[in-house]
């Protein structure tokens, strides 16, 4: 008898815990809490992003035959994809979206092309002659919650993509009008976080006020900076006994019409005609002792100025770096300064000749040193923007020391293959975006 009243009693217990809790689920349906909003009709919204390119180059050199000297390339022509990608984006939440992308980059070039391309993801700093296939890897891959409905103020942001510093590096290479983004951009992202292609995995928190006040700030992964332990190197960690993370920040102030209306990860340089404003911005990282150095600073500002049909735009770093051991740091500095100026034409369609000037000097003791000096002049025709251009560019690079443009070659009989000096190049471009 007692098992019976204690069985329907159980029985009871457990038919009204459920329809309580049907009862709550219902409620949740009805009134889900506001980041888990879905919306309505969600898509997933699919892109590509193509870059080919026809480069004639003269001048470059490499060690390539087992000597210590420098052997001079033919001049040559090269057809080659030198960014391919493909990507989704969507937003499944009413504040919560995301974007994930793929690169099939450098396909078809040449390593003794003067171009700086190497097959990603290498970012080996002698990848003098490095060849081989293009690969097929992840570029971008990010989450973005919008914090406040009623306010532009707060986004969090994580995955993995560009730590927000250097206007250049958070530019996208399909929205410059140089023929290639400005070198100085690949000293501040090896600097920052240890790829010449900038992508970390970290977490980002940004806003955009009504004024025009940007800011992001950041903590990232830096993925080259392990130690070797039994002769391995440590891949992806900081090391075996170091946690050491790269802090990241930049704040942008616009004057005049603002470069965005809503806050966004990506930024443009030409308006065609429809931005008067000046935006600068000053920006830093930071990161304390790994098992390869014990500090690494880098601060800098940047500036885009539009009026009319007039662009400019530009950026200044210090880099410094205290090695172990040392008591001082060993400095080095970079920039870009580019302009170029819209003609409308009756067809709908916009000339733009650009000129880009980049340099670098690094004294000894930084990761790279003595001087990279590059020089571009063209001319862009945008069909429809950025999304359909084509353009034709004269670049001449120049250099010193041990650096991204020319690398001294070794007097170690047992390490060759590793100096380089890359020359001028003419190319011709198509982009893409759809």
């Amino acid at each position: 008898m007692r098992k019976t009243i204690g069985a329907i009693a159980l029985l009871s217990s457990s038919l009204v815990f459920a329809q309580t809790t049907i009862e709550t689920a219902e409620k949740k349906d009805k009134n889900p809490a506001p980041f888990a909003l879905k919306t309505p009709d969600f898509k997933i919204e699919p892109y590509a992003q193509l870059q080919g390119w026809a480069v004639y180059s003269m001048d470059r050199a490499a060690q390539n035959d087992g000597d210590h000297e420098l052997d001079k390339a033919d001049p040559r022509l090269n057809f080659f994809f030198r960014r391919a990608r493909l990507g989704f984006r969507g937003k499944p939440y009413k504040n919560l979206s995301y974007q994930i992308s793929m690169y099939y980059d450098n396909a078809g070039h040449d390593s003794q092309s003067a171009t700086r391309a190497t097959t990603l993801p290498a970012t080996s700093k002698s990848g003098s002659t490095a060849g081989g296939p293009a690969t097929v890897g992840i570029w971008d891959s990010i989450l973005s919650w919008k914090v406040d409905d009623s306010s532009d103020m707060y986004h969090v942001t994580f995955g993995y993509f560009r730590p927000q510093i250097s206007r250049e590096s958070i530019t996208a290479a399909f929205n410059v009008n140089s023929f290639e983004k400005a070198p100085s951009q690949n000293y501040v992202r090896q600097a920052v976080i240890g790829r010449g292609f900038g992508r970390g995995t970290g977490v980002n928190i940004g806003g955009l006020s009504e004024g025009g006040f940007n800011y992001n700030v950041g903590v990232f992964n830096k993925v080259t900076t392990g130690e070797k332990v039994d002769d391995v190197t440590l891949g992806e960690t900081q090391g075996s006994d170091t946690q050491s993370l790269v802090y990241v920040g930049r704040a942008a102030w616009n004057f005049g019409d603002k470069e965005m209306d809503k806050y966004g990860l990506s930024y443009n340089i030409n308006y065609f005609g429809k931005r008067k404003g000046l935006t600068i911005a000053i920006n830093g990282s930071s990161q304390d002792r790994t098992p390869k150095y014990s500090a690494n600073d880098v601060i800098g500002g940047d500036l885009l100025f539009n009026w009319g049909p007039w662009q400019v735009d530009g950026e200044f770093f210090y880099i410094y770096k205290k090695n172990r051991g040392e008591s001082d740091y060993a400095r080095a500095r970079t920039g870009h300064l580019r302009g170029g100026y819209n003609f409308f034409l009756a067809n709908g369609t916009v000339l733009e000749p650009a000129l880009m000037v980049s340099g670098f000097y690094g004294e000894e003791g930084s990761d790279y040193t003595g001087r990279d000096l590059t020089v571009d002049v063209g001319l862009n025709w945008y069909l429809d923007q950025n999304r359909y251009k084509f353009y034709v560019h004269y670049v001449k690079q120049d250099g010193d020391g041990n650096n991204l443009v020319h690398q001294n070659p070794s007097s170690d009989p047992a390490d060759v293959n590793t100096g380089y000096s890359y020359g001028d190049y003419a190319g011709v471009g198509l982009t893409l975006q759809i």
